[in-house]
């Protein structure tokens, strides 16, 4: 399963001598990164290459996340009805009294992405689909990505509604998976000059 799983990896940024198991450690590596950076203080990490079981698991204050790959060409329904089986069985195994508390996501990360009937049945759920070659680096630690930070409000004097858009398919947005009508901060440098702040909110795609 494992050879299988790097076979498919290394050919997804079209090299002639790509290297499956580098990519598989970069996506765990950018995977890790992205559940503290939601919030999660404990994580852990499978070293092999699990089918239907997490890759990466974050735990955090009313927080559970767990990140899976799936090296098919396409995400099936079939494939996510198991893995949400899965993430039910383990939240009635957990003896947390906050258990129900807490808000449990799935990220799949995958070669080609879910089919559109996947798609469309795990719209709108707790579910997050990401491209493998797209975690192969963090976007947010890019020296040309500017920090974006959530903040409580718009400046003084600007509502909401006059706020330029950032969209939910937004890889920053993604990547911190923020809901519509979160507001963010973004503070962007130019050469020598003084920085520059911005100002946006989070709206749907369509």
């Amino acid at each position: 399963m494992e050879d299988e799983v790097k076979a498919r990896l290394r050919g997804i940024h079209k090299a002639v001598n790509g290297d499956g198991r580098g990519v598989l450690e970069r996506i765990v590596v950018t995977c890790t990164e992205m559940l503290v950076d939601r919030g999660c203080s404990s994580i852990a990490v499978c070293h092999d290459v699990p089918h239907t079981s997490p890759l990466v698991r974050g735990r955090g204050a009313h927080i559970s996340i767990d990140v899976y790959l799936h090296a098919d060409d396409k995400v099936g329904v079939k494939y996510m009805r198991q893995v949400l089986t899965n993430v039910d069985d383990q939240k009635a195994d957990e003896c947390d009294k906050d258990a129900d508390a807490t808000t449990k996501h799935v990220v799949v990360v995958s070669v080609g992405g879910p089919t559109p009937f996947t798609r469309k049945e795990f719209e709108g759920t707790n579910v997050q689909f990401f491209l493998a070659r797209d975690v192969c680096y963090n976007p947010t630690r890019h020296s040309l990505v500017p920090k974006h930070v959530v903040v409580a409000s718009p400046p003084q004097g600007v509502s909401k509604e006059e706020l330029p858009r950032l969209l939910l398919s937004d890889r920053i947005v993604q990547y911190h998976n923020w809901p519509v009508g979160t507001i963010v901060y973004i503070c962007r440098s130019f050469g020598g000059h003084e920085p520059v702040s911005y100002y946006r909110v989070v709206v749907a795609s369509s």
